[in-house]
């Protein structure tokens, strides 16, 4: 059913149960009243807007502040050199690309509420080292070559970011592959010092092997942190998602012996990815796992109690053979009350992208509402402060575009697939999205290239793309 008539169908059965309680029908029919217009004036806003050129543009993440005023993406090209550039005005323009370091890659970033400060983590190629880079004043300068701070030893990789509302904690998280376990290193001054290399927490077991992109996360407030990776536990010889949190602002972690072990030691657990509410209190992981069969599912892990236990996992796609779910993203609210999780979905059941919703802070979840796609992949997914406006992404592996859906009514209906990526311009790399706490701004970032696939492949120029998603409530 279509979504429009999805949500006029709910106001109307809701005009009906409230028709003797004038005013609050008045109420009713006026939401009724302007909800088309409200739908009608959303448009991705044309064109898209070029923020750097390089060969390759690859792993584009961008992120905005509270109000949406200020935004700041990231990428890497295939140089390969990481770049970044910001937006003060509610993405209407922006800086000039800015390479913050050379031979480097696995760019991801972080801002705090006002976007005043940005935060970037990434790999030195040449050195193996994760390097640090800041922005103080809104993206305007960054510390660049000769200036980051390098926050791990050599023969580091896959690193990610989280800051609190303020800016001042700022987390970070890697791979160390001599004895492949995870690291972690804060800063407790706005990203302006952070301990030496050698200094850096391992939050992993010594005897586990960790292989897959470790996430992170904190609190508004930066005193509860939580961190997943995937990898072996000795003796298991399978990959098995597990947890660590801090309940005081990164000081102490889950101890070795505590770390959870969220996902059976069944099948191995991959592409794995983490949210958490404004308090730190309501934590949701999800991962993809191959069962065999040509079988690919989705499974999700709560925890409701600062990190302190997990749920055991749920399967929220299909487990039908030769059904391939993959790519799971997760996003709450502040509050953790409402829970949005995307994967795509392609096999035996049909080519769809997913998304099911929980309304009871992970404890059940309603049925996946499925959007036609083809050959979907590398989903994305973002909410406001409430919950009520969801944007998602996705990339067409086969048409080589990006398209999105959006929903307005906490995730009850989304509309139908839309193209976002230029018309005749191949799309690639896997899109970003955000929002801001109203739900009023939502930007993606995505590459785009003029050329063929195999053109873009050896390496022509990839503009970054990064688009605004602006609507007008009545």
């Amino acid at each position: 059913m279509n979504s429009l008539n999805k949500t006029l169908n709910i106001y109307i059965n809701q005009i009906l149960k409230l028709f003797q309680m004038k005013n609050l029908v008045y109420l009713v029919f006026m939401n009724l009243l302007f909800m088309p217009h409200i739908f009608a004036d959303l448009t991705w806003q044309l064109p898209a807007q070029d923020v750097g050129t390089g060969s390759f543009n690859d792993n584009p993440e961008i992120v905005t502040s509270a109000i949406g005023d200020n935004v700041h993406v990231v990428w890497e090209d295939g140089a390969p050199f990481v770049f970044t550039s910001s937006s003060n005005n509610f993405g209407n323009n922006w800086s000039s690309a800015i390479a913050l370091g050379s031979v480097s890659g696995f760019p991801q970033i972080a801002t705090n509420d006002t976007g005043q400060y940005a935060y970037v983590v990434y790999r030195n190629f040449s050195s193996n080292f994760i390097l640090f880079s800041r922005s103080i004043d809104f993206g305007e300068n960054w510390t660049l070559g000769g200036s980051q701070i390098t926050l791990s030893l050599a023969t580091s990789t896959l690193p990610n970011i989280a800051t609190d509302s303020t800016g001042k904690y700022v987390y970070a998280i890697w791979i160390y592959s001599t004895g492949n376990v995870v690291q972690f290193s804060r800063s407790i001054d706005f990203g302006e010092n952070f301990p030496a290399a050698a200094s850096a927490t391992t939050l992993s077991d010594t005897t586990s092997i960790v292989t897959t992109l470790p996430k992170i996360v904190t609190s508004d407030r930066g005193q509860y942190v939580h961190a997943i990776w995937s990898g072996l536990k000795a003796p298991a010889t399978i990959n098995q998602v597990q947890a660590s949190s801090s309940n005081d602002f990164g000081v102490t972690w889950t101890s070795f012996v505590n770390i959870p072990e969220l996902s059976q030691s069944d099948f191995n657990a991959s592409n794995l990815d983490l949210a958490t509410d404004g308090q730190g209190k309501n934590v949701y992981a999800v991962w993809q796992k191959s069962i065999g069969g040509g079988t690919t599912i989705v499974q999700i892990s709560r925890s409701n109690d600062f990190g302190a236990t997990w749920t055991f996992e749920k399967t929220l796609s299909s487990t039908t053979a030769a059904v391939v779910s993959q790519t799971p993203k997760v996003v709450t609210d502040k509050t953790g009350k409402y829970v949005y999780v995307i994967w795509a979905q392609t096999g035996a059941e049909g080519v769809f992208v997913q998304i099911r919703r929980s309304i009871n802070n992970g404890e059940t979840f309603e049925s996946a509402d499925s959007i036609s796609a083809t050959n979907p992949s590398d989903t994305d997914i973002t909410t406001d402060d409430l919950g009520r406006y969801v944007y998602a992404i996705w990339n067409d592996a086969s048409n080589f575009i990006q398209e999105s859906s959006r929903s307005f009514d906490f995730g009850l209906s989304f509309t139908l697939a839309q193209r976002v990526s230029p018309q005749g311009e191949n799309s690639l790399a896997a899109p970003s999205i955000t929002t801001s706490g109203s739900g009023i701004y939502a930007y993606s970032a995505f590459d785009r290239n003029g050329g063929s696939v195999l053109v873009a492949l050896n390496g022509i120029d990839i503009p970054r793309a990064v688009r605004r998603f602006k609507f007008t409530k009545l």
